[in-house]
């Protein structure tokens, strides 16, 4: 599903630097449940199981809400036990990245080729660059990139 993908012909790489983080799991503490649930991912349908396959790992959490209507003493256990589990959750994200996602960073394989030519061009035709970004011109090319890639709506 994913080969031949705009990934692939651009050579990015990027999914090696995704993971899947799979949200509302009550079992998040147990290992064996979660990799049951991964096993599961992997033989429960062809499309889903290429794209478990071709990212980075699934970690487990769990974000209860806590943002509740307090009634009575119930609600409010149930605010203070949610805080602890998100808590809990977040600590796992939080140790996930520090071990998984220390090492290495994603970076364009070609930036390398493209970083100077395009700082140039930008240079030479953009009059409005802010001074913070006149010190980094590879934060500044970044940006300009992005600029056309990216929306946020």
């Amino acid at each position: 599903m994913l080969k031949g993908s705009i990934f692939d012909i651009f050579e990015i790489g990027i999914l090696d630097y995704v993971t899947i983080v799979r949200t509302k799991f009550s079992n998040f503490k147990n290992k064996d449940k979660c990799e049951a649930d991964k096993k599961q991912l992997h033989n429960e349908n062809e499309n889903i199981a290429n794209i478990v396959r071709s990212c980075r790992d699934v970690i487990y959490v769990d974000n209860p809400p806590t943002n509740i209507q307090i009634i009575d003493e119930e609600d409010e256990e149930t605010v203070i036990t949610n805080k602890k589990i998100r808590d809990r959750s977040r600590k796992i994200i939080l140790d996930y990245l520090d071990k998984a996602c220390q090492v290495d960073y994603f970076r364009l394989k070609t930036w390398d080729q493209i970083r100077k030519p395009i700082a140039e061009y930008l240079e030479s035709n953009c009059e409005d660059v802010p001074p913070e970004l006149e010190k980094n011109k590879e934060v500044e090319t970044l940006i300009k990139i992005t600029e056309s890639f990216c929306t946020i709506t």
